[in-house]
């Protein structure tokens, strides 16, 4: 769970203009799309990457879950949609099936989490074949200031190379990298895996 610090300026509204303009920049483009997808993100916040998430897929489904329940009381206050669901659930540990959803997010999420590596497992395992994850977040050299990562105070310091080896590993393989040393974006696809060949006696 992030600290209180970092939560009050999350849940400032510039924090959804700052979402829009800089970290998201290039993934919205991405998203984009009036395919019906079944979405699954994690660490929705109070909801401010969700609402970006209802423009950019119209005719999807969301599925937004938090571990803080505070902050998705807050995101059910402020969103209103009867094609998104606020959910607590652990990024590293959802109850979620096997091949539920078209796309999976975590937008500045993995640095929150002790078990990163848990969370881009579960990540693959929800994923449906050819399903797409999307991961933005800070880098090690973007947490470099010490005033600014003091401040972040970080469960996790990863690098983009860190994070693309676990998702390789998980069966996801990477399309796009749209990020640079201080920040990451990342879109990975899961991988569909190839049937088992049958072995005929003679």
């Amino acid at each position: 769970m992030m600290k209180t610090r970092v939560k009050i300026a999350v849940n400032n509204p510039i924090w959804d203009s700052i979402l829009r303009t800089a970290l998201l920049r290039k993934v919205d483009r991405r998203l984009l799309t009036d395919e019906r997808l079944s979405v699954l993100e994690l660490g929705c916040g109070r909801g401010g990457s969700t609402k970006i998430m209802l423009e950019l897929l119209p005719h999807s489904f969301i599925t937004a879950t938090d571990v803080d329940d505070r902050q998705i009381y807050l995101a059910e206050r402020r969103i209103k949609s009867k094609r998104v669901e606020f959910m607590v659930e652990h990024a590293a540990e959802t109850s979620f099936d096997d091949e539920t959803f078209d796309l999976v997010t975590g937008f500045n999420l993995l640095h929150h989490v002790p078990d990163w590596h848990k969370s881009l497992a579960e990540s693959a395992r929800v994923l449906k074949p050819g399903g797409r994850l999307v991961v933005t977040g800070i880098t090690d050299r973007g947490l470099k200031n010490g005033w600014f990562r003091d401040f972040v105070a970080p469960k996790a310091v990863l690098t983009t190379d860190d994070v693309i080896q676990e998702a390789t590993r998980h069966g996801l393989a990477l399309r796009e990298n749209l990020g640079n040393p201080l920040y990451m974006r990342l879109i990975f696809q899961r991988v569909p895996l190839r049937p088992t060949p049958k072995i005929i006696s003679l």
